[in-house]
């Protein structure tokens, strides 16, 4: 056995072939299932005229097209769903000897859904009630289903099924079949997959090097220390594990030009060591590297049917399906978490956080149909929490609480407000569902007493995860900077900050992270957040905060946790992360006079409306090689697009640069670039490639989808539809600066737009192109727009917006004379550090006086 797998990973290293697989072990195994749902299969009523579906039970891994018709959106509801079929046979009085066979298939969600009352539902509703066979028949098919159930919660089945899918995935990935958008992008984004796989073939394999085990860096500038942890977020992901190297029984890191040996059986890590690897890559958004190594924690479970499940194997699986529910793999985090469920001997806390992650997961990638999929998350937390009191469902994880939400659950709804919709709903439904299965880290100490009214300054705690060399930090600090220390006192708690108090004779202690060495320059006092939540909750109290600010919640599980306490008389929260929290413990929300008159009802705090808006300093500059022509460097000819369109005289292209994030992209702005292609015949837009490789196929693959629509629902014109998506092209993050000095246009992604990439744009001199939405975190640009003193390029509607971008993409002289008035703009009206913290100082005071001394 041994042999045969270290061939197979031999093989995965010099041709990513497929993994071996092994067929399911077929012996039972205690499932999840309380005992109540273990019921003896019976033998189907031919007088009921009940049968089993050919297809019974349902193959859960094997997923067709035919879905239920009322699921259309990709979502974790959507893989969620088991498929109960019986075939009823019946034969009709006036033609007794020609029996009709009627065919019954529906779909239940296990986890929300009592199953037999399910099949009960179904059986007497009208359209299904005859095809029951009454009683009778009624039990056999809810038998039937509770044993569909048991297969998809058998230990042994279950994690087999997986692994199956995995290996495919795994393989796929390092073939790259599935990088389609690679056609369109430049060198870099290829070179960074190609470097992406090695280093997973690395992992999978096992590299030797000088006899000890660990992992070689494939990408060159990977070659020391320094560089692994500089560069461990975006270059080098094995610098994720350097910390690691030099631990008993662990593994080194080594440079891409290090000299290795095979690998041979014996070099084989621990599940242990590759779970504590697949958590620290994870850790630092290496996704893809860590379901690798997940893999082999799991693999010697899977492949070897005497090894018993452990705490190890559970918490693989547990992570592994967050991991793969993270690049947007919808289906084997279903399977994943499905497998993670069905081990014995987890806690049933432990299965709560699961189920509970995977019901409220928000897809990395805007689904098509948001409504859909958002109608379905309500419906589906409220039964959560209608089971979590004490419904129906007798699953064991009903009676279980969580203590430590911050590890077991780990994830926030980041991507929820990329969908464009109004969220206040479901974030009061998450905070709903928290309240019934959360216990709050005890015991907290009770908010500080009412400060006497001769207090001399009001203090205020910034508390962030983010308070670094991050977007936040850079705005958070120059309010720090610039409040009025006879009035406040600030006190920061953030990560890698020191525990600090300032003192007349001792300078401010100094570090690397130039946002911290500039706040610590500023404030009262300082102190370290733990990861830990009743740590942190404690460090917090111990301060006497008058008034907490949390410029970010949703950004971290840390401070969404944190947040839900009552720790302060007056907690506050501003717009780093633009949506409401949803969460009674937070009083006021810091937003902006930009917002539209009914803003306030989009939100659970109370609005307080700032005129000027936060900014941060901007010193872009190209990195590498000079880029001549954009149009050459992504191996477009000129002459193809003459010939294509031979009645277009392309002088030029019209580079058009996209600077958001691929996750904020929405089907309404992808409608806005193919009307920009198809009236500007000689346009290009270039859109920035993410580290995670999946969202980009899922992005490129939505919008070729998205076109064949479009090109049904709003003809294009004929001589330019032929090649709008062969201009929609991709540039890595690592060479977008040198693009962006081409750009004619820079276009604000809609309906959420950006605020540090729009500031990105104008402080190059670019002109960006923005369409306000409805809510706040669509409406950075324009307000930055009106706070520079050039509102007349904020569009009123998409053909306005289309206009706009191709006037100034296509007319020179008018494009100039908008970088003059931007360029002042930027350099006399933008920056308004003194005025914004003016504000924030008035807002402070006055909620202060109101709460303290009505």
């Amino acid at each position: 056995m041994r042999a045969q797998h270290a061939l197979k990973n031999i093989l995965l290293l010099l041709l990513a072939l497929l993994y071996i697989t092994l067929l399911p072990d077929t012996s039972s195994a205690a499932p999840i299932l309380p005992s109540s749902h273990l019921i003896p299969e019976p033998e189907p009523s031919l007088a009921a005229g009940i049968h089993p579906s050919p297809h019974f039970p349902y193959p859960f891994s094997d997923y067709g097209t035919s879905r239920p018709p009322t699921v259309h959106s990709p979502s974790s509801r959507y893989h969620r769903l088991i498929k109960i079929s019986w075939i009823y046979v019946t034969s009709p009085e006036t033609s007794p000897t020609q029996p009709e066979t009627h065919y019954v298939d529906f779909w239940v969600d296990p986890l929300t859904t009592h199953v037999p009352d399910a099949v009960s539902a179904v059986c007497i509703s009208s359209e299904f009630h005859q095809f029951c066979g009454g009683d009778a028949g009624l039990e056999i098919i809810q038998t039937y289903a509770l044993h569909t159930l048991s297969d998809l919660f058998n230990p042994r089945t279950s994690l087999t099924r997986l692994f199956d899918r995995l290996s495919a995935y795994l393989e796929t990935t390092l073939n790259g079949s599935l990088n389609r958008y690679l056609k369109s992008s430049d060198a870099t984004s290829a070179e960074f997959v190609m470097y992406q796989n090695l280093e997973i073939s690395s992992i999978l394999v096992g590299t030797t090097c000088n006899s000890e085990p660990g992992f070689k860096h494939a990408r060159p500038g990977c070659a020391s220390p320094v560089d692994l942890h500089s560069k461990s977020i975006g270059a080098c992901p094995f610098g994720a594990l350097d910390e690691l190297s030099g631990t008993p029984d662990s593994f080194k890191v080594y440079p891409s030009d290090h000299t290795c040996s095979n690998p041979t059986p014996n070099t084989r890590l621990s599940p242990q060591q590759y779970l504590v690897a697949g958590q620290r890559m994870t850790s630092s958004s290496h996704n893809n590297h860590g379901i690798a190594l997940f893999y082999l924690t799991i693999e010697p479970y899977a492949v070897d049917p005497e090894k018993q499940s452990d705490k190890a194997l559970f918490v693989a699986l547990s992570n592994l399906a967050s991991a793969l529910g993270a690049v947007g793999e919808e289906e084997l985090m279903a399977l994943a978490f499905y497998a993670a469920l069905a081990q014995p001997g987890a806690d049933p806390s432990d299965n709560l956080s699961d189920v509970i992650k995977f019901i409220t997961h928000v897809p990395p990638v805007n689904p098509v149909h948001t409504a859909i999929y958002r109608e379905n998350w309500v419906e589906d937390v409220e039964s959560l929490i209608s089971t979590i009191k004490g419904g129906r469902n007798s699953w064991p994880f009903t009676a279980a609480k969580i203590r430590d939400p911050v590890s077991q659950i780990g994830q926030t709804l980041f991507h929820l407000s990329h969908q464009g919709s109004d969220d206040r709903q479901i974030m009061e439904v998450l905070s709903r569902l928290y309240d019934s299965a959360v216990v709050p880290p005890s015991p907290l100490p009770p908010p500080p007493p009412p400060p006497s009214p001769q207090k001399a300054k009001v203090r205020v705690a910034f508390v962030s995860t983010l308070l670094y060399d991050h977007s936040i930090g850079k705005m958070m600090v120059q309010v720090m900077r610039a409040l009025d220390s006879s009035k406040f006192e600030i006190v920061v708690v953030g990560t890698n900050f020191p525990q600090y108090t300032a003192s007349p004779s001792l300078p401010p202690p100094s570090s690397p992270d130039a946002v911290i060495s500039h706040a610590l320059k500023h404030v009262m006092a300082s102190a370290p957040l733990p990861f830990d939540l009743s740590e942190a909750a404690k460090v917090l109290s111990s301060l006497n905060a008058d008034i907490i600010i949390y410029p970010d919640i949703g950004m971290s599980p840390l401070t969404y946790f944190l947040s839900r306490l009552r720790i302060s008389n007056i907690q506050t929260v501003w717009w780093g992360h633009p949506i409401t929290t949803g969460l009674s413990t937070i009083d006021y929300y810091f937003g902006l006079d930009y917002e539209l008159d009914h803003a306030g009802e989009q939100y659970e705090e109370q609005l307080i409306r700032f005129e000027y808006i936060n900014t941060a300093p901007f010193a872009s500059v190209p990195d590498g090689p000079e880029i001549t022509d954009p149009l050459e460097y992504f191996g477009i000819q000129l002459q193809q697009l003459q010939q294509q369109q031979p009645q277009i005289n392309c002088e030029k292209t019209h580079v058009y640069m996209v600077l958001g994030r691929l996750f904020k992209i929405h089907t309404s702005f992808e409608r806005i670039m193919f009307k920009i292609l198809e009236e500007d015949a000689c346009g290009v837009i270039v859109l920035i490639t993410e580290k995670q490789a999946n969202w980009n196929n899922q992005v490129h693959n939505r919008i070729e989808s998205h076109f064949q629509e479009y090109t049904e629902t709003w003809p294009p014109n004929a001589e330019s539809a032929s090649n709008i998506l062969g201009r929609i092209r991709y540039v890595s993050y690592w060479n977008y600066v040198r693009i962006l000095a081409h750009a004619d246009t820079i276009l604000d992604t809609y309906p959420y737009g950006g605020c540090l990439t729009a500031q990105e744009g104008l402080s190059n001199g670019k002109v960006v192109i923005t369409l306000p939405s409805t809510y706040v975190r669509g409406r950075f640009a324009g307000k930055i727009l009106e706070q520079m003193g050039v509102p007349h390029i904020i569009a009123t509607d998409e053909a306005d917006y289309v206009r706009k971008a191709v006037k100034v993409a296509s007319d020179g002289a008018f494009r100039e004379a908008l970088k003059n008035d931007i360029r002042e703009g930027w350099e006399n009206n933008i920056h308004r550090d003194e005025e914004v913290a003016e504000e924030w100082g008035e807002a402070f005071f006055q909620i202060f006086q109101s709460i303290y001394h009505k």
